[in-house]
């Protein structure tokens, strides 16, 4: 199954990610799982696909003050970062394994880089990197050109190419000489389509 349906349904409703894991032999696990985590469980699926946990990136307010933590490289002291962490404990425990396979975007993806285990199976995508931060060697990460919020990750992240970022950007920049309004708008939206989750469909397959 493509990468991105997964990625996708971490942000839609809980029903709805019931609905989705139904339809692929999943259990949706309702105790463990929130607004901003999913843990799904099949028992028939291979070992390292058995248990499967989803991080959403930003989608509230609220993590808006997470990024800015992760920003000071401090994520690691929000109860959001904290919250995932216990989740994950607590889904291997409840299901009696050491490897499950965790899938996140943005700010989701740095999340889950730093509570997996090296025996899990990792997909990051345009995670959220600060100076000097490290892939880990066990996570496959990958991030499209021109994505902002992982511009400042390592050698070890796949980018994933994305036509001409720089002819984009100066159209925008252009416009933005005759109608600053119109132009900031048009950056941002190239910008916020760069970082988007559809930008890898059918390259990354789960």
């Amino acid at each position: 199954m493509d990468i991105t349906d997964w990625l996708n349904i971490s942000y839609k409703s809980l029903q709805d990610r019931k609905q989705f894991g139904s339809k692929l032999g999943y259990i949706l696990d309702e105790s463990l799982s929130d607004n901003d985590n999913t843990i799904f469980y099949n028992p028939n699926a291979s070992p390292e696909k058995k248990l499967v946990m989803l991080v959403a990136g930003t989608h509230t307010l609220k993590d808006i003050g997470t990024d800015i933590y992760l920003a000071l490289g401090r994520l690691k002291d929000t109860e959001r970062y904290k919250r995932s962490k216990s989740i994950l404990t607590q889904a291997k425990q409840k299901y009696n394994t050491n490897v499950a396979t965790l899938i996140g975007h943005s700010l989701g993806g740095t999340t889950i880089g730093y509570i997996a285990s090296p025996q899990d199976k990792v997909y990051e995508y345009n995670k959220g990197v600060t100076l000097g931060q490290k892939t880990r060697p066990f996570a496959n990460s990958y991030r499209t050109s021109g994505d902002i919020i992982s511009v400042l990750g390592d050698k070890k992240i796949k980018t994933f190419k994305n036509g001409s970022v720089l002819k984009n950007v100066g159209i925008s920049s252009a416009m933005g000489l005759i109608n600053p309004l119109v132009g900031g708008v048009n950056l941002v939206r190239n910008f916020k389509s760069y970082h988007d989750i559809d930008r890898i469909k059918g390259k990354i397959r789960f």
